[in-house]
C-alpha cells in the first residue's frame, strides 16, 4: 500500500516555480505595479465621466422625448382684486368680499405718554409700567 501525498505536498508541487524561469526584478516589478494603478485611476474616472454624461442627457432629453402638457394648476384660480405690496415684496389676490386694509383711510397712531401707564378704571388695576 502506497501512502498518497499529503495536500500539502500537492500543493506545493502545484505551486512551485516553473525550472530555470527568472525571478521578476523588484524595480521593475513595483514600475508595472504604478503603470497599472495609473491605468486604473485613468478607467475610474473614464466610468465616473460617463456617468455623469449619461445622467445630463436623461435629465435633459426624457422631457424632451414626453408629449407636451398644458400644466394644469392644483387649485383653480381665484376671482378677485389684487393686492400688490411693493414694499413687501408680494401680491396676493383677494377673495371676492375681502377688503383691502392697505387702501383704507383708517390711520393707526403710537399709544401716547398720556395713556401709558394709566391703569382700568373700572376694574382697579394698576398701572402698566409701559
Amino acid at each position: 500500500m502506497t501512502q498518497e501525498p499529503q495536500l500539502e505536498d500537492r500543493l506545493r508541487a502545484a505551486l512551485r516555480r516553473p525550472e530555470g524561469s527568472p525571478w521578476p526584478e523588484e524595480h521593475g516589478a513595483f514600475d508595472q505595479f504604478l503603470h497599472r494603478r495609473a491605468r486604473r485611476g485613468r478607467a475610474l474616472a473614464a466610468r465616473g465621466a460617463l456617468a455623469v454624461v449619461v445622467a445630463v442627457a436623461l435629465v435633459v432629453g426624457i422631457p424632451r422625448l414626453l408629449p407636451s402638457r398644458p400644466v394644469v394648476p392644483a387649485t383653480p384660480p381665484l376671482t378677485g382684486r389684487l393686492l400688490q405690496m411693493p414694499a413687501g415684496g408680494f401680491e396676493v389676490t383677494l377673495p371676492a368680499g375681502w377688503t383691502d386694509l392697505s387702501r383704507s383711510r383708517r390711520n393707526v397712531t403710537p399709544a401716547t405718554s398720556s395713556a401709558r401707564g394709566s391703569g382700568c378704571d373700572r376694574c382697579g388695576e394698576p398701572p402698566t409700567p409701559w
